[in-house]
């Protein structure tokens, strides 16, 4: 199974938990009310869910990554409104964000752009 491990840009706070059953490490930008999950072994596998892509005038970035022999995503969405979603996953584990405001999501991305997966 793989982990990841990631650092904190300031302007963000971080707590461990659990949601249905499954580790969850939730980022918080202070200002905001959006938030980061980071899903530890989740149940899901590798696919963005479906609402990320629902608001209409929704603009979809979507790339392909790997890690050793397992293929995953990296999914980008920006609404009309400016308000932002990403979710980048592999196999069980996965981070996600959806709604943001492009302050806070710089903040995330700056996180998921620097993660370390193990």
């Amino acid at each position: 199974m793989r982990d990841i491990r990631f650092r904190l840009v300031r302007g963000l706070k971080s707590d461990v938990g659990t949601d249905v059953d499954y580790k969850v490490t939730r980022i918080s930008a202070k200002k905001s009310d959006a938030t980061l999950r980071i899903w530890h072994h989740g149940v899901f596998w590798g696919v963005p869910r479906a609402g990320l892509f629902e608001e209409p005038g929704s603009v979809a970035v979507t790339r392909a990554i790997r890690l050793d022999e397992i293929k995953g995503y990296d999914v980008r969405v920006t609404t009309p409104n400016r308000r932002v979603s990403r979710w980048v996953g592999v196999f069980h584990t996965f981070m996600v964000y959806e709604g943001a405001d492009p302050e806070s999501a710089k903040k995330f991305d700056a996180v998921m752009d620097t993660i370390c997966w193990h």
